[in-house]
């Protein structure tokens, strides 16, 4: 074997080690239940080869209890939506953006929200307590019985 050979042969089994390495190095999971995001894409669960540091993003349910104005407490339930995630991402903080607008008109109808936040909102309820912070049961229509 000449020396060209040997190099050629040396240069090729160096390769072959990088390529084992780059496979090994950006092989990545994603859990079933998150998304994986890179700042720029968005990657579905499964085993995936990705060249980036990843965030992963949680796609179930979100429970928040905010406190309005009124010391009045809603829990509202939500999750991210899969259909709209660029703006789930730039929209910040979800739930200090819920909190929010909820403690400005706790009325509101956080449907009407969902794009502009980029979540599916699931229910949204009182927490069972007035004021006083006695419990009482909600029978709808703004009346309350305390027990």
């Amino acid at each position: 074997m000449t020396c060209g050979e040997t190099i050629v042969l040396l240069i090729g089994a160096l390769l072959v080690i990088v390529a084992i390495a780059a496979i090994v190095a950006f092989r990545q999971t994603i859990p079933s239940g998150k998304l994986g995001y890179d700042g720029s894409r968005f990657y579905q669960p499964g085993t995936q080869f990705i060249f980036r540091d990843i965030s992963l993003i949680e796609m179930g349910e979100v429970v928040d209890t905010v406190e309005t104005t009124k010391k009045q407490k809603l829990i509202v339930v939500w999750r991210p939506d899969p259909e709209n995630m660029n703006q789930f991402m730039t929209s910040g903080v979800t739930s200090m953006k819920i909190a929010e607008i909820l403690s400005a008109n706790p009325a509101t109808d956080l449907k009407k929200y969902e794009k502009s936040l980029g979540i599916l909102v699931i229910s949204v309820e009182k927490s069972g307590k007035d004021e006083s912070g006695n419990s009482a049961v909600d029978l709808g229509g703004g009346v309350e019985v305390p027990y």
